[in-house]
């Protein structure tokens, strides 16, 4: 082999060598960049999961703020408060719910039902926590507590200050009798007006309605017959007074409700009970009587009741106490913690997120003459996104409907395989008894060829001997024939000659 040969050989070796390490050097670095790609993903993934993570509280503690101050907001104008008012307001609302457990919104609907019955700016912070207490106590929403509070304040003609007063006469008679807050205000709402008239005061009255509940009546029907009561007596105030002596003192004004009661309890006590019933009836009508009688039965015990209503101060106040030791007020405190702090949140980023919402509420309304002014453009991409709405629609479509094929093909494929089972099973079976009848039947064969050829044998051994004889005397027999014929022709040719 030539020189020039041998270096040209060499050449090619380092040529290939060269380029493979090339290849190794753009495959390493190819794994590496696909190393950092992966690495600047997963990166990311981690960031906007961070993100996401961080603004979805924040997302929420706005939502609470929104929904606080739009509320508050009602209040507002309501009441015609200043914005240093309305913080007060907002820092009250925020203090009631930590100490009571009432939800922040809750406590604001309140506070507003509150500001609609006309309570003073300066006392609504105040008034709002009564009935905070109250709703408590009560059982019922804070803004139902209000209405109930703001009716009966309304019926008796008392100011709000004498909420508490209401509130703690309602709580009193609920918890001495079966009625509750809800049953005694519906009571009150027929019979208030006319009981205050009449000159009740409003522990009389509420005595009065818990006892007919508690006596059978209904709410309505507690407050119906009381009313009529009182309608029916000052109507027939002539006869009534005629059967049992004045009702009014010197100044015309009626005697105390307790002094009426009596005397009509003294005029019927001897009464049989038709005669008692028939005077009730035409005093009071059939809608009052029962509510006279009820009352007139044990005016002692309405007395009784009314005493305790009269030293009612503090009752739903201690109700309330009492009730938020319950480990569901402590939840809903831990929870108005949550929301205050959201609320903080809200506050902060108050003068920011106004900003932006407006900064974007000016791009979309600049978005109106850019879209008027493209107007083909923008049907073309509504009918554009609305064929690729249907397409895409047609295709989930067939793919669905192929599901379901699928899926009812191979449930027929299984419910064959299933069926197919038992007959397999049959056919093995049967296979199986085929050949071990098979088997049986071969030995059965082998065995009757045997026999047929040990028959056979025997016979050939048995006959040949026979055979024999059989030949020899045939044999014999054929030597005697003729032996005879050859005598009978010798004996005929003797007679013959």
């Amino acid at each position: 082999m030539s020189v020039g040969a041998i270096r040209a050989g060499r050449a090619m070796v380092e040529i290939f060598a060269d380029s493979s390490m090339l290849a190794r050097g753009l495959a390493s670095a190819q794994s590496k960049m696909a190393r950092f790609a992966q690495t600047i993903r997963r990166l990311g993934t981690t960031q906007v999961v961070l993100g996401v993570g961080m603004a979805a509280p924040i997302a929420a503690a706005i939502r609470q703020y929104a929904q606080l101050e739009q509320r508050i907001n009602t209040v507002r104008s309501l009441t015609g408060a200043s914005v240093a008012q309305m913080r007060g307001l907002t820092q009250a609302v925020r203090q009631i719910g930590m100490e009571t457990g009432r939800p922040f919104t809750e406590i604001a609907d309140g506070m507003g039902e509150l500001s609609r019955a006309g309570v003073r700016l300066q006392s609504l912070g105040k008034a709002t926590r009564v009935i905070a207490d109250f709703s408590r106590a009560a059982g019922v929403e804070m803004s139902r507590a209000a209405n109930i509070g703001v009716e009966i304040l309304t019926q008796f003609g008392l100011e709000m200050e004498h909420l508490p007063r209401v509130a703690d006469v309602l709580q009193e008679m609920a918890n001495a009798t079966v009625s509750t807050v809800e049953d005694l205000s519906d009571g009150f709402r027929y019979a208030g007006q006319t009981a205050k008239t009449f000159g009740l005061s409003l522990e009389q009255a509420g005595a009065a309605i818990a006892y007919l509940q508690q006596s059978g009546l209904s709410s309505t029907t507690a407050g119906t017959a009381l009313n009529q009561m009182l309608l029916q007596m000052v109507q027939n105030l002539g006869k009534v007074e005629g059967a049992v002596g004045g009702l009014r003192g010197a100044d015309g004004e009626f005697l105390p409700f307790a002094q009426i009661l009596e005397k009509l309890q003294r005029h019927i006590a001897d009464m049989p009970g038709p005669e008692r019933l028939q005077w009730l009836n035409e005093m009071f009508d059939v809608r009052g009587m029962r509510g006279a009688e009820a009352l007139l039965k044990n005016v002692e015990a309405w007395m009784a009741l009314t005493n305790q209503a009269n030293g009612s101060m503090g009752a739903s106040k201690r109700k309330a106490t009492e009730m938020s030791k319950a480990f569901i007020v402590s939840f809903e405190q831990m929870r108005n913690g949550l929301v205050d702090f959201s609320y903080t949140i809200g506050e902060v980023l108050d003068a920011d997120l106004r900003s932006a919402f407006q900064t974007l509420a000016g791009l979309a309304t600049g978005l109106g003459p850019f879209i008027k002014a493209n107007a083909d453009a923008v049907r073309a991409v509504t009918k554009f996104a609305a064929a690729l709405t249907v397409s895409g629609a047609t295709f989930f479509t067939v793919g669905v409907s192929l599901q379901l094929l699928a899926f009812a093909f191979e449930g027929f494929v299984k419910a064959g395989l299933a069926a197919y089972a038992p007959i397999n099973g049959l056919l093995g079976l049967g296979k199986m008894l085929g050949v071990v009848f098979a088997s049986a039947a071969a030995k059965v064969t082998r065995a009757g060829a045997a026999i047929t050829a040990s028959i056979t044998g025997f016979y050939a051994a048995v006959s040949r001997p026979i055979d024999a004889s059989v030949a020899a005397v045939a044999a014999l027999g054929t030597s005697f024939v003729s032996m005879s014929r050859t005598v009978h022709g010798a004996v005929g040719r003797t007679v013959a000659s």
